[in-house]
This record gives structure tokens, sequence and C-alpha cells, in this order.
């Protein structure tokens, strides 16, 4: 007499489940990276004349009526 045993895939899921996980927890991490530190983080420096607007030195002149 011969017995057939159904067998299910139950334990592939959590580990599917976990990769995943690790994964979005890679892309997070590199896209906070780049967005704070990395070349996405823009310039935090001042420019070298210290962003001082120069003033012009000679006043215009005043139109002729």
């Amino acid at each position: 007499m011969t017995v057939e045993h159904q067998h299910t895939d139950d334990g592939g899921g959590s580990s599917n489940t976990a990769i995943v996980a690790i994964v979005a927890i890679l892309i997070v991490a590199v896209a906070v990276w780049f967005f704070t530190l990395g070349p996405g983080a823009g310039t935090t420096t001042p420019p070298s004349d210290g962003g001082a607007v120069p003033l012009p030195s000679v006043a215009a002149p005043l139109p002729s009526p």
C-alpha cells in the first residue's frame, strides 16, 4: 500500500520577506547618505568673498530735465 503525502512550502515566505526588508533598508540608507553627505547634498560652505554684495562706488547721475 502506497501513502502519498502532500508537501507545502511553508518556510520560504519569511526568508523572502527578510531579504526584501534588508534590500529596502539598504536603499533608504543609500538615499539618506546621498542627500545628506554625498554628491546630492549641495554646497554648504559660504562663497570665498564672504557672500557680500558689492555696493556701487559712484552714484548714478540724475537725468537732466
